[in-house]
């Protein structure tokens, strides 16, 4: 009986030495990451036409590393109609964010094929917006307002099909503008539609800062290898 108790005893403590295989790592290809960072403005434009390179290159995956507070619609579409040509093409685009994802940039995930965050990433998506200066007539802004009107419910109807989520709640938490954890959204979305990481890897850093945009992610990514699977392995060359 001592025997096996001692037996049992050193099994126990060989499974507890076993790495923890629920640990899940998103892993980024370099040589096929594009970097969002920051703003979303005339820049991105570059970003669109690397994105066209790749998708000329080769149509293995493409990874979207992104931490934007967001920025111009019109800039914003731009690299959308990019994304929309490489998944045309067969490419499957995979989204990643740590720190967070808001309006423009949000936009941009849900037009990916599949999206990855950390539990603390922040989350936003709210009604179109602009700056106006000059002169107009009341009809001028009446086309105005109605253009924005079909912007935003084009984008609450995609995210709601795209995701799964009840309309009811989007729109509710669209007009409020509510900021979501992404491991708060995943309870209200399409299983895997978004897929929460503890780990990520194959990008130089995962925190950043971006001057003028009100985050404090000072610190740099330090989190090591993982004992865990990879979600999304990296390609080879």
């Amino acid at each position: 009986m001592r025997k096996l108790i001692m037996i049992l005893a050193a099994l126990s403590t060989l499974a507890a030495a076993k790495p923890n295989k629920s640990v899940r790592v998103v892993t980024l290809d370099k040589k096929r990451t594009i970097k969002l960072l920051g703003p979303v403005d005339a820049g991105i434009v570059d970003q669109a036409n690397k994105l066209m390179a790749l998708i000329d290159e080769s149509n293995k995956p493409v990874y979207l590393f992104i931490n934007s507070p967001g920025g111009s619609v019109a800039a914003g579409e731009v690299f959308i109609s990019a994304m929309e040509i490489a998944k045309k093409r067969g490419v499957t685009i995979h989204c990643v964010s740590s720190i967070y994802a808001a309006s423009m940039a949000f936009n941009i995930m849900v037009h990916c094929n599949k999206r990855y965050a950390l539990k603390s990433t922040m989350l936003l998506y709210h009604p179109v917006r602009a700056e106006l200066s000059g002169t107009f007539t009341a009809m001028q802004l009446d086309l105005l307002v109605q253009d924005f009107h079909k912007t935003d419910i084009g984008f609450q109807e995609r995210l709601h099909k795209s995701s799964g989520m009840p309309l009811e709640l989007v729109r509710e938490t669209y007009y409020s503008e509510k900021w979501w954890k992404a491991s708060e959204l995943v309870k209200f979305t399409r299983e895997d539609w978004f897929v929460i990481v503890d780990d990520i890897h194959g990008v130089d850093g995962v925190f950043h800062y971006h001057p003028g945009s009100g985050d404090q992610y000072l610190s740099p990514f330090e989190g090591g290898p993982a004992n865990g699977r990879d979600i999304v392995p990296a390609e080879a060359d």
